[in-house]
C-alpha cells in the first residue's frame, strides 16, 4: 500500500511558492507516494477536504516559508494556512519539516517553532528542485513511517490500547459492513456522500462536518 503524504504550504507571492511545492509533489507521486495536494484534492468543503487528507496522511510534509510561518504565528484563526497546521501539529510524530525559503531567519517563530524548531529539516531553498533533493526528502518522509504505524479498526473503550482510528478507515468499515464496493482512489469525501445518500438519502448529506456525518453513519450501520 502506498505511503500517503499530506502537502502542507503556503501558495507564496504570485502562487510561487505552490508552483515549486507542485514540482515536488510531483517528483514524489513519481516515487510511487500517495500525495495530498490542495490543486488535485481540494473539493467540496475547504475544513472537510483539509481535516481529512491530515487525518488519513502517514505523514504531513510541512514546507516551511517566511509567509508560511507568519501566517500561522499571526494569521486570523480562519486563515487556511494557519487552521492547516494547528490540526496537523496534533499529530507532531507524523510531521516532516522542509526549509523551502533561503529567506527564513534561523530561528524560527511562534507555532512552527514550537513544534519543529528542534528538528531537522530538509533543506529545499535551491531555485529549482534536483533528484538529491527529491531523494533526501522521499528518505525523511519514509523513515517517519516506522514510528507512526497506521491503526487498524477502533477497538471498543473498554480494551486497553485504543487507538484513534484514520477517517479513510473508518468509512471503508462502514462500506464494508453494508457491502459497498469502492475504489480507493475516490476522495473519502465522495464515499462518506455515497454512503449518507445510500442509508440516508439525499436530504442527509448537507452541509454538515465529514467527521460529523462519518459519526452518524457509524451510528447508522452499528459499527461505532
Amino acid at each position: 500500500m502506498k505511503l500517503r503524504v499530506f502537502a502542507s504550504h503556503d501558495w507564496g507571492r504570485g502562487a510561487s511558492t505552490h508552483a515549486r511545492v507542485r514540482d515536488a509533489v510531483a517528483a514524489l507521486r513519481a516515487r510511487d507516494l500517495d500525495v495530498w495536494f490542495d490543486e488535485t484534492h481540494m473539493t467540496g468543503n475547504i475544513l472537510d477536504a483539509m481535516c481529512a487528507g491530515i487525518e488519513d496522511a502517514d505523514v504531513v510534509v510541512v514546507f516551511v516559508t517566511r509567509n508560511y510561518m507568519e501566517k500561522v504565528e499571526h494569521g486570523p484563526d480562519t486563515d487556511n494556512v494557519r487552521r492547516e497546521f494547528m490540526f496537523a501539529a496534533a499529530r507532531p510524530e507524523k510531521l516532516v519539516a522542509v526549509r523551502f525559503d533561503a529567506d527564513l531567519p534561523p530561528m524560527w517563530s511562534g507555532p512552527v517553532r514550537m513544534v519543529l524548531g528542534s528538528r531537522l529539516y530538509v533543506d529545499l531553498t535551491t531555485p529549482e528542485l534536483g533528484t538529491r533533493d527529491i531523494d533526501r526528502l522521499t528518505a525523511a518522509i519514509r523513515n517517519v513511517v516506522p514510528s507512526t504505524p497506521r491503526p487498524t479498526w477502533r477497538r471498543a473503550p473498554s480494551q486497553p490500547g485504543n487507538v484513534r482510528t484514520p477517517l479513510r478507515a473508518r468509512v471503508d468499515r462502514i462500506a464494508a459492513a453494508i457491502g459497498d464496493e469502492h475504489r480507493p482512489e475516490i476522495h473519502v469525501r465522495d464515499v462518506v456522500h455515497a454512503l449518507m445518500r445510500t442509508l440516508l438519502g439525499s436530504a442527509a448529506v448537507g452541509d454538515a462536518p465529514l467527521c460529523d456525518m462519518v459519526a452518524r453513519l457509524e451510528r447508522e450501520v452499528g459499527v461505532a
